[in-house]
């Protein structure tokens, strides 16, 4: 019975280990990005709707200003980042990305933002769990 109940708790860390550690991640590397781009292109983006699509006008990195774009989307539950016309590279491995959705915040005179929501679910043998994370950023390389 002792062994039973230690797989079990064994099993229920893992569950929520890869989930609080691949979500923070990924919501990390979006809100990064998002602070990083100086605009949003809204005709290619989705807001407000699940799967979102966010298109960021941005720059290479903080150090090098050469004018890129960075797609975030959702391809059979994996999170993905593509780089202007680069293959998508995913981001959320581990875990299953079951909500994406982003809402633009435009504020007259104030600086563009964008709230995001996403919902990871991670599974180990029986064991399943449901984290959604919640961030903003602003938009900070237009100013």
């Amino acid at each position: 019975h002792t062994a039973i109940v230690a797989t079990s708790a064994f099993g229920k860390s893992r569950v929520k280990s890869a989930l609080a550690a691949e979500g923070h991640t990924a919501m990390e590397r979006i809100l990064h990005e998002i602070r990083l781009a100086h605009d949003i292109d809204e005709e290619a983006s989705v807001f407000g709707a699940h799967p979102g699509v966010l298109k960021l006008l941005t720059s290479v990195s903080a150090s090098d200003a050469t004018e890129t774009a960075r797609t975030f989307d959702l391809s059979s539950g994996a999170l993905r980042m593509r780089e202007s016309v680069e293959d998508p590279i995913p981001l959320s491995g581990g875990v299953e990305i079951t909500e994406l959705v982003f809402y633009a915040i435009d504020i007259l005179g104030a600086p563009k933002a964008v709230r995001v929501k996403l919902t990871a679910e991670s599974s180990y043998k029986t064991l399943n769990d449901t984290r959604t994370f919640y961030g903003t950023a602003v938009l900070r390389g237009g100013y």
